[in-house]
């Protein structure tokens, strides 16, 4: 009998712990807020779109120059994701995106040499704004979205929290973009910047 006493209440504390849970992919147990959690430097580690990861990316093109031979085309893209959310409720982030382009044509002739380069473009955006946690209808305390709110744009962005833990952070939302006739479903997951 006092087994089944200490069965049942296990049972209870432990069915208690996981409906705590907000996220599918959270901790089974926290000792700190999610407010606590989420309120620091963070650092994406992957960004998805659909399912194509674009924190880095490579893509080669070859292409047939009459008198040249054969010129190939590389470009490289890498992103760098960074989102600081604080305790107060103020936002900022910003999207580095440098991408490389090379090109390079094996011919003896002097006039291919012009098809030879490498350029390199940076693409820096940053947001300021601030943001809360949101969920549920008429229900802000799950705490299972976020809602950030871009003073420069002037538009609020939704996102559903799949995973925050005090080393991790993975953020998920779907939208349909003008004339499109399906979800887009972005993705991305952050570590905390060291």
């Amino acid at each position: 009998m006092k087994w089944f006493k200490y069965f049942l209440v296990i049972t209870v504390l432990t069915s208690s712990l996981i409906s705590c849970r907000k996220g599918p992919e959270d901790p089974l147990l926290s000792l700190t807020t999610r407010k606590n959690r989420i309120s620091k430097n963070w650092k994406a580690y992957s960004y998805k779109i659909d399912g194509v990861e674009l924190i880095q990316s490579y893509q080669s093109q070859n292409y047939n120059i009459s008198g040249c031979g054969k010129q190939v085309i590389n470009t490289s893209v890498k992103k760098d994701i960074l989102l600081r959310l604080t305790k107060n409720g103020s936002y900022k982030d910003s999207y580095l995106t440098v991408t490389i382009d090379s090109s390079s044509i094996s011919s003896t002739e002097e006039s291919c040499n012009l098809y030879n380069y490498i350029n390199t473009d940076t693409d820096l955006k940053t947001h300021t704004g601030i943001w809360n946690f949101a969920g549920g209808t008429n229900n802000t305390s799950n705490r299972e979205q976020l809602l950030i709110y871009q003073e420069e744009t002037k538009e609020g962005v939704l996102w559903d929290i799949i995973r925050l833990a005090s080393d991790e952070l993975k953020l998920q939302r779907k939208y349909i973009l003008p004339g499109a006739s399906s979800f887009t479903i972005e993705e991305i997951a952050l570590y905390p910047e060291k």
